[in-house]
């Protein structure tokens, strides 16, 4: 009877199979140990089944298992040397024994996805495993000599696998291979090679040899060749650079522990308070790449320019500490009193006495130098920097709130400016009495007269938001003295400009 050419039991045959697949093992060992201290294991057992004739019909081979033990070191990137050997055993239909396949043999093995460490995170690690969930993804291929009964033959196989880094040094994963053992004519044989395809679970083991660690300065889990921060117990990263450093959320260089503004990016400070935290070179709480005046002390501001910058409430640039007049518009001057203040207006008709013809008579600005600042029957109210002027009094009953009809068309020319000067974004209506009755009903009087005018302005179209009121009561006297002409005088409602449009700035007045 004919036996296939490949599988045939002997247990001489299979004696020097298993002495070679012992000594390869060993050998493949201590070459991978003398390499790199570290030997990687990996034991395969598997099963699976002869592809075609004459080993399935003539042999009636069916299921075969089996295993292999094979050791590899890394020699460069993801390629590692590898040499080991193997013990199959295939069931048969037609034969009164089991055939069975031994061999050893060496090859090559390629990491094509691989944790930080390979097979070793960390020996006897304290703090768990800390390899990649995915560690390895692989292939090998090796030649060998393979034992079939009495016969010795050669064979190739190559494999495909990827394993999870489950703990410190062990890697599982399922595989799949390919073998074939090349068939040798004989006489009373039927010729043809043997083709396998089997499948199984690869487990990989790190053994460091003669009990060497790996150098983990810092106790942090990852070997110091790895670690960016050898000295300083860090985490892992996906950044090499900063993979076993310290956490640095904000990314600025400075460790989390010492950064005291950790998730804003900063400088180094010997200031530990400031150490990370952004430059803020006047020390105002606002870091300088959002100071509008990084060299002066300020406080922080919505509008535009002027956020770190010193406090000005008139808008003039003066700074408030620096201006002498910090609520109204005004110049710079070397004259420490005159800083930030309007000039002398003697009649508060927002010209300058030394460009105004008529300091002491109320009166609108002109292009004729003679008249600028002159009284004008024409003009009941105009528009200044500072404020709306107007050139006749607002009346109301005595000691009472309501405007009089007398001063309706005055109020009517008020709102009529306000229309047609949009660049003035609010006004303030400030009321004032003259010193005449006690402080708690001037006060109240002068609030309910702003308060009134404010509506007649509301009421002629004027936005409301574009409104405010204030009452002074007698704390604001134009002149000085209790006759009834000064009397006359600080009874008086002046409409000032809170805010403006800096970009439109024109000085209009309005006729009869």
């Amino acid at each position: 009877m004919m036996t296939s050419p490949i599988l045939r039991s002997s247990a001489r045959g299979g004696r020097r199979c298993a002495r070679a697949v012992f000594l390869a093992a060993v050998l493949s060992a201590r070459l991978a140990g003398a390499e790199s201290g570290t030997v990687n294991l990996h034991l395969e057992p598997a099963a699976g089944g002869m592809l075609g004739a004459p080993q399935t019909t003539r042999g009636g081979y069916g299921l075969g298992i089996g295993a292999a033990l094979k050791a590899d070191v890394k020699v460069w990137g993801p390629i590692a040397i590898e040499a080991g050997g193997s013990a199959t055993r295939f069931a048969s239909s037609t034969m009164d024994r089991a055939g069975g396949l031994l061999s050893a043999g060496a090859g090559v093995r390629l990491r094509f996805i691989d944790d930080h460490h390979g097979y070793l995170a960390h020996w006897g690690s304290l703090d768990g495993h800390r390899g990649d969930l995915l560690g390895n993804v692989w292939f090998d291929a090796t030649v060998q000599v393979v034992g079939t009964g009495p016969l010795v033959r050669f064979g190739w196989d190559a494999a495909l696998g990827a394993e999870l880094s489950l703990l410190d040094g062990i890697q599982v994963g399922p595989f799949i291979k390919y073998a074939q053992v090349m068939a040798q004519s004989s006489p009373g044989e039927e010729p043809g090679d043997a083709h396998i395809l089997l499948g199984g679970l690869s487990v990989s083991l790190a053994i460091p040899d003669d009990g060497v660690h790996v150098p983990d300065s810092d106790d942090d889990g990852l070997a110091d060749d790895l670690d960016a921060c050898p000295s300083m117990k860090g985490a892992r990263s996906q950044d090499s650079k900063r993979d076993g450093c310290p956490p640095d959320t904000d990314g600025d260089g400075l460790v989390d522990a010492e950064d005291a503004c950790p998730n804003v990016t900063g400088v180094r400070s010997s200031d530990a308070k400031k150490n990370g935290c952004p430059k803020d070179t006047d020390a105002d709480g606002i870091p300088d790449l959002q100071d509008a005046c990084p060299q002066e002390t300020g406080v922080a501001s919505s509008k535009a320019g002027r956020n770190g910058c010193p406090s000005d409430r008139d808008g003039d640039g003066v700074s408030d500490l620096t201006d002498s007049c910090p609520d109204t518009p005004g110049p710079a001057s070397a004259n420490a009193k005159e800083s930030g203040c309007p000039p002398q207006d003697s009649d508060g008709d927002g010209i300058a006495d030394s460009k105004d013809a008529c300091p002491n008579d109320l009166g609108p600005p002109s292009k004729d130098l003679a008249k600028n600042g002159c009284p004008d029957k024409s003009i009941k109210a105009f528009v200044t920097p500072a404020k709306i002027v107007i050139t006749e009094r607002v009346f109301f009953e005595v000691n009472k709130y309501s405007v009089l009809p007398r001063s309706w068309p005055l109020l009517d020319t008020v709102a009529r400016l306000m229309k047609e000067h949009p660049e003035v974004l609010k006004v303030r209506i400030e009321g004032h009495t003259d010193d005449q009755g006690s402080d708690e009903h001037n006060d109240k009087l002068s609030e309910r007269r702003a308060q009134s005018v404010m509506a007649f302005l509301v009421k002629a179209g004027v936005d409301v938001s574009r409104l405010a009121y204030q009452g002074f009561g007698k704390t604001r006297p134009l002149v000085k003295g209790d006759t009834d002409a000064v009397r006359e005088i600080n009874r008086r409602v002046e409409f000032v400009i809170v805010e403006r449009e800096e970009a439109r700035v024109p000085t209009a007045a309005a006729r009869e």
